[in-house]
């Protein structure tokens, strides 16, 4: 299972430091999280597709 914590740290520390330097200075931050966080949903769809072949 993903890490989530990965995705929560982020968003806390993004919530602190809201600006373009941080950003620029934790871009592979940023990517770790997102990177998770999709992993997350395509568990989501994954365990929604058993239910609905749509998916």
């Amino acid at each position: 299972m993903p890490n989530k914590r990965k995705i929560y740290a982020f968003l806390r520390d993004l919530t602190a430091n809201n600006s373009k330097e941080w950003m620029d200075a934790h871009r592979k931050d940023y990517h770790a999280a997102k990177d998770e966080w999709l992993a997350q949903i395509q568990l989501f769809l994954d365990r929604l597709a058993k239910h609905d072949p749509t998916l």
